[in-house]
């Protein structure tokens, strides 16, 4: 399976909430797909806001970001995914089903795209190099 390089994932600074939309954010105020952006090192743009379907055809689920051709989700994990017992267990569940849908999610924190963007970057290349992915 070949991705097409495109240009790397170049840091959107201050972006609007309009510029979010624009870009196929869903929700501006949500700025984990924004921050997702900031991996960059040669790989090909990411869509964003991917829809996950049920068994009935119902789109349940939506992954921040990633490469649905090969299954390779990017998922942003804020503040609040450690501090609300609620959001931490609905995100368990959550990876739970997209597992089960055969999806790869690489997970990634503030801190990680602050000071780790590199060892981030390698990390969803090696997702989508056991994914079977090939780009440029």
């Amino acid at each position: 399976m070949t991705l097409t390089a495109g240009k790397a994932l170049g840091q959107l600074g201050e972006a609007t909430d309009h510029d979010l939309r624009r870009r196929g954010v869903e929700r501006p105020g949500h700025r984990g797909p924004a921050a997702h952006e900031r991996v960059e090192d040669g790989l090909p743009r990411p869509v964003t806001q991917i829809p996950v379907m049920n068994d009935y055809g119902k789109i349940v689920r939506r992954i921040d970001m990633g490469y649905p051709e090969c299954k390779v989700g990017v998922e942003y994990d804020g503040e609040q995914h450690f501090t609300n017992p609620d959001d931490y267990a609905n995100d368990i569940e959550r990876l739970e089903f997209l597992a089960s849908k055969g999806w790869t999610i690489v997970r990634v924190s503030a801190r990680q795209l602050r000071f780790q963007r590199p060892q981030v970057a390698n990390r969803v290349r090696t997702a989508l190099a056991r994914a079977g992915a090939q780009y440029a």
